[in-house]
């Protein structure tokens, strides 16, 4: 191939692809596209984080809730006082 072939393939490919040039509002499409993919993305990242989370914060809250049932005394004295007050109004 000389210069003058590859000059004229090159003149035939710009003349076969002028009308290609991107449509008024093209990049609106896309951005409106990609905002569309991006919330449904986010939706499908909540849902797949929530199938750990969920299960974990659960047992936590089992875990403590059996924690704080097994507690017999008063944890703190001002507590300890307000009931006694309590007690004694009743």
């Amino acid at each position: 191939m000389n210069d003058e072939s590859v000059q004229r393939r090159l003149d035939e490919l710009s003349a076969r692809t002028r009308a290609l040039a991107p449509n008024p509002g093209f990049r609106a499409r896309v951005m409106s596209a990609l905002a569309v993919d991006a919330s449904a993305a986010f939706r499908a990242e909540i849902v797949r984080s929530a199938r750990r989370f969920v299960p974990v914060a659960v047992l936590i809250a089992v875990v403590s809730l059996g924690w704080a049932a097994q507690i017999d005394g008063v944890s703190s004295a001002a507590i300890a006082v307000v009931e006694d007050t309590q007690e004694l109004e009743w």
